[in-house]
Parts: structure tokens; sequence; C-alpha cells
């Protein structure tokens, strides 16, 4: 079923003696929900991670629309932005009740705030990670830093404009 369907219940309408009865048309108007998104019999979410839950794996659970509660396991890695489906937890096809579309989940990757870590601590946390990407540095290249920005603040030419630390 979708938004905007007709469905009708053909002589269901009101019933006199005597008079052929109507029909009842019925007009799905599909609501916005806090969670879902629908399209066709497919459902889409959007489920925000913890660093370590992307990394390492983790278990979280989903109340459905008919309200059952899912839990949904993850094994390790789990990028930002990707894409994950659940068979069979989407919405029911029409006339096959017991056929359901694919529930996807979009993974948003939370990153721990600007120094959760001691600084102290980082090359540990460095050693558990693949190793970083060797730099050829030559003399001709000039070495700038990068800088946090005001996204709120715009400059001269209506851009966004670099906050000082």
């Amino acid at each position: 079923m979708r938004d905007g369907q007709k469905i009708t219940f053909t002589g269901e309408g009101d019933q006199e003696l005597g008079l052929e009865p109507g029909d009842v048309i019925i007009v799905l108007d599909q609501k916005e929900h806090p969670l879902f998104q629908r399209k066709d019999n497919d459902l889409t979410m959007k489920m925000n991670i913890k660093l370590a839950e992307a990394l390492c794996g983790f278990k979280k659970t989903i109340q459905t629309l008919d309200d059952r509660m899912l839990i949904i396991s993850s094994h390790p890695v789990i990028k930002h932005g990707d894409i994950k489906c659940v068979q069979n937890e989407g919405v029911p096809v029409y006339r096959e009740p017991f056929e359901k579309g694919q529930l996807f989940i979009h993974f948003q990757v939370d990153f721990p705030e600007k120094g959760w870590l001691p600084d102290h601590l980082m090359f540990q946390l460095e050693r558990l990670l693949p190793p970083r990407d060797d730099v050829m540095i030559t003399d001709d290249m000039a070495e700038v830093q990068l800088c946090e920005v005001d996204e709120d603040e715009e400059g001269p030419r209506s851009g966004v404009q670099c906050q000082t630390q």
C-alpha cells in the first residue's frame, strides 16, 4: 500500500431497503514518522553509533512500527555512511501480509570530542590502529596548518572562515 492509494469496498456503503448500496472508498494518507522513512515497501532510518561501536561491533535495539523490539547486532567494522539492511522488517506487501520489504539503516559514526584522551595516551591508541600513510616531503612544498571553522560567521567572500585557536 502507498500514500494516496484508494481502497474500494464495493457495495459496502449505505444500505437501505430497495436501494442499491454504494461503495466505500478509503484514501490512504501516510503520516511522517520521526525515525522511519518509507519508499515503497522498504523503510529507511539513521542510526548514530560511537566510534568504539563502529570499530568493535555493537548490539542496539530498535522499536518497529508494530511495537516489536529488534536487537541489531553488528560485527566490526562499520564506516561512517555505511548502509546495512535487515531483511523482512519493512512494510508488509499489499495483499501478501507475510512478505515485507527491507529495513535500511544508514550509519553515522559519532567521533569523540577534542581532548577526550590525554595527549600522553594518544600514542597507545595509535599503536592499536592501522598505520598512517607515509608522506614524501620535498623542499618545494609549503606546510600549512588546519584550523577550526566557525560556520555561523561569514567572511568577506561569503564563505566560512577559520577560527584562531
